[in-house]
């Protein structure tokens, strides 16, 4: 089994941009329809790097899934919003579920890809809202 280390700056990333930016701005949390696909892939890349945190570190590692957790706390705000991530999310795990079935040196090192592409995803989504 590989041991990933935890991505902190993906972490920080992700908590400064879910978290820590629109949660004042409530009332333009609907965005645009940009950004709200934004929103839905970022969901999507959570579920993809949980599937693979936890092929390689075991079902007890939850750390993508605590993001996806918090993400919904600030973005769910309707049912539907919160079905759009949930699915979002859980095809991301399905996705990579076809696919992996053994933790390797490649697939950890894909998931270091998903945290950068999830991060960069995160910062343009916190951007906007610095503007």
């Amino acid at each position: 089994m590989i041991k990933i280390p935890l991505f902190r700056a993906a972490g920080i990333a992700f908590v400064f941009a879910i978290t820590g930016m629109n949660a004042p701005l409530y009332a333009q949390s609907y965005g645009t329809d940009q950004s709200l696909t934004m929103k839905r892939d970022l969901a999507g890349v959570l579920g993809e790097a949980h599937y693979i945190r936890t092929l390689c570190n075991g079902a007890n590692d939850q750390y993508w899934r605590n993001y996806m957790r918090d993400f919904l706390k600030h973005e769910g705000i309707s049912k539907e919003r919160k079905s759009l991530f949930t699915t979002a999310f859980n095809r991301g795990y399905k996705f990579q579920s076809e696919r992996l079935f053994r933790c390797d040196s490649a697939v950890a090192s894909l998931e270091v890809t998903l945290a950068s592409k999830g991060r960069k995803m995160a910062e343009t989504l916190a951007a906007q809202y610095m503007q």
